[in-house]
């Protein structure tokens, strides 16, 4: 369908994707029907469940072995993906697990109102409790480092895997032709056990999509929106490090620009635990509802597709103390503009340092503008009409300077409001997995396509590189008897940066 956007390089030599995932959920499903419509071979991608990693299942030198012996894999370049490890619980009562040990110092070290916390010992033995927020600052930490873990382990497995390699294996002919950029390695073969050309392992090359420590930064919406601000985006007005409801109260009262605001946990998505605040009358607007254990006198929060309205002192207490202990941002409100009397805001898909696919988001129920909470798709093509042109272009321009605040990562969803008089802008949030936007397309693409096709076209860049002579030095290395220093496996830029 889409095969003639390829390269002639990448049509002769194409990558191999590496998805780490929940391979029940459709963004995979969305990302293979992608790369069949690119004509890629055959599988076109190995695909690694987090449940799999958080089991201890995955012996990653071999999977690279695997992946390297497919025929059609000659092109050596390897583009590895995370997708969001959402929707899966036994996937998340791990990550959970994971942040036990960093979320019990947090604790030691918090002075007042410390976060949720289930021991190590509990965490994999949890049942599900449908709408439960679960300890979101533990279940971050836990993230955090699995997806270090993840990224670390991928770069030693391929170091040692191409080293051993270089190693073991005779020198012999083959007859897989080479990319102009491939310098001359061994292969061999064994009639007992045919073995595929060495020339990917040693020259195999690695890409990440997205990097896990700009990822791991989009999840925090606190330090996302300082590291933005830092650099020039423009983000609405916040308060960080509020700990509790009456710590929140003093605040606002030397703030008057923040008589309403929106009150986030640092670590939710999908509006769990976001609360729209109004400081007199007091008034608290929430996708949160309030459960109280009688038994022991403790206190859950359930995410609901019901918007809640809490007015009275005693629920407000609660349900902010609660929100507080797990780290949360509190964001000046600012009024939207609308489109057809509903206000609205956008997700923007950047790629490759570009805006694509976009679409408006109507709070036609309640301020949260998410769409699973019944609110709708707004019409594009009005609001191309009804948004200034120069200040379309002002967001597109804000839209690449997010990419470039994210140099590593290829996509991005960008959330972005107008105010009434759509003369300003400002950036709510970054989100890692913001491309799942089915039916939204771009130039004829879809959110996925767009992802490949920037992957295919950075493959098919570093293709046309001139190669770099270094057989002479590796023949050296031989001779003595040593290996070569293994080449430094960074993270693929993908935004130019302007010098």
């Amino acid at each position: 369908m889409f095969a003639g956007r390829r390269g002639p390089w990448v049509r002769e030599f194409p990558p191999h994707f590496l998805v780490i995932c929940n391979p029940e959920n459709r963004r995979l499903t969305f990302f293979q029907d992608a790369c069949r419509d690119f004509g890629l071979p055959d599988p076109p991608l190995t695909v690694v469940s987090y449940e799999d990693v958080l089991r201890g299942r995955i012996h990653w030198a071999s999977l690279i072995r695997t992946i390297c012996e497919f025929p059609h894999f000659r092109s050596g370049h390897l583009i590895v993906r995370y997708e969001s490890p959402g929707e899966n619980f036994e996937v998340e009562k791990r990550l959970v697990y994971e942040g036990a040990e960093a979320t019990l110092k947090e604790r030691h070290d918090s002075i007042e109102n410390p976060p949720s916390f289930v021991s190590s010992e509990r965490a994999l033995g949890l049942s599900m409790d449908r709408g439960l927020i679960l300890c979101p600052r533990q279940w971050f930490l836990g993230y955090e480092r699995l997806l270090m873990k993840i990224h670390n382990d991928i770069v030693q497995a391929v170091k040692l895997f191409k080293a051993g390699h270089a190693l073991l294996m005779p020198l012999s002919d083959s007859s897989v032709p080479l990319p102009p950029h491939a310098e001359p390695t061994d292969s061999a073969t064994d009639d007992a056990n045919p073995v595929h050309p060495l020339y990917p392992f040693t020259s195999l090359r690695l890409h990440f999509m997205n990097d896990p420590a700009e990822v791991a930064l989009m999840f925090d919406k606190c330090a996302c929106s300082e590291h933005l601000r830092a650099r020039g985006v423009p983000v609405p007005r916040s308060i960080m490090g509020i700990r509790s409801y009456d710590q929140l109260r003093e605040a606002l009262t030397r703030e008057p620009d923040f008589h309403k605001c929106f009150i986030k946990i640092a670590h939710g998505s999908s509006a769990s635990g976001v609360i729209a605040y109004q400081y007199a009358p007091e008034l608290a607007i929430t996708t949160a509802e309030i459960e109280h254990d009688r038994r022991n006198g403790s206190v859950r929060l359930y995410n609901s597709l019901r918007i809640r309205h809490y007015a009275r002192k005693r629920d407000l207490t609660v349900l902010i103390n609660r929100l507080c202990a797990e780290k949360v941002i509190v964001e000046q409100w600012l009024p939207k503009a609308r489109q057809n009397g509903d206000p609205y805001d956008l997700r923007i898909l950047v790629v490759a340092g570009e805006p694509r696919q976009f679409v408006v988001r109507l709070g036609r129920t309640c301020p949260m503008t998410n769409l699973h909470l019944g609110n709708a798709r707004g019409d594009s093509e009005q609001l191309l009409r009804d948004v200034p042109p120069e200040q379309w272009a002002a967001i597109q321009e804000t839209c690449r300077r997010v990419a470039r605040c994210f140099p590593h990562t290829c996509y991005m969803g960008v959330d972005l409001l107008l105010n009434e008089a759509m003369s300003e802008h400002w950036v709510l949030e970054v989100n890692a997995y913001g491309d799942l936007l089915p039916r939204i397309t771009h130039d004829g693409l879809s959110t996925y396509h767009s992802e490949i096709l920037a992957g295919l076209d950075l493959m098919e860049r570093i293709g046309r590189l001139p190669t770099t002579p270094t057989s002479a030095s590796s023949a050296k290395a031989s001779e003595a008897g040593t290996l070569p220093e293994p080449r430094r496996h960074h993270t693929t830029r993908w935004v130019d940066l302007p010098e």
